[in-house]
């Protein structure tokens, strides 16, 4: 498994790609053309760009990729299969051309922002590169997946949950 963050700001994009414990990033500004588009569709932009940039070196065969964002619009788009705007679908398209050419599943998740600025992809798109993972922290130190919902949540979780079956 590879984990993945991306994340666009009005003027920058930023991603950082974990393979086999190798950090790999990239940062930079928007040309005029992606400026002016939507910020979901450079949200999701900038995911198709350096996923397909890593299936190019050859980083994804045979694989799977978690990619967190914290762009509700790109995960709903992944998940959905289809958006009523034709450039988030042709790029929702592109994401699907690369699971079947390199043999990868991915899997796109929606996170807090807050979770993207300690894990430091929010500062790459704002050109910064020494906070979270590119200070040498561990990239699934910001991503709890070994916890379950309820060791996540805790009490409040739980409690909530029961309070369900209450009257049952």
């Amino acid at each position: 498994a590879s984990y993945m963050f991306g994340d666009a700001s009005g003027s920058g994009f930023g991603s950082s790609l974990e393979i086999d414990g190798n950090l790999f990033y990239s940062h930079g500004q928007w040309n005029q053309n992606n400026s002016d588009e939507s910020s979901n569709f450079r949200e999701l932009s900038n995911l198709v760009l350096a996923i397909q940039e890593a299936r190019v070196k050859g980083l994804l065969v045979n694989s799977e990729l978690f990619v967190f964002t914290d762009n509700c619009t790109a995960e709903s788009t992944f998940y959905k299969g289809t958006s009523s705007s034709k450039k988030l679908f042709e790029l929702m398209l592109q994401l699907r051309k690369i699971e079947m050419h390199s043999s990868t599943i991915l899997h796109v998740i929606h996170i807090s922002g807050k979770r993207m600025i300690s894990q430091g992809t929010d500062a790459l798109s704002r050109g910064a590169a020494s906070i979270g993972v590119m200070a040498g922290n561990s990239m699934l130190s910001y991503v709890p997946l070994h916890l379950n919902a309820i060791q996540r949540g805790g009490n409040t979780l739980l409690s909530w949950v029961l309070s369900w079956f209450s009257g049952a």
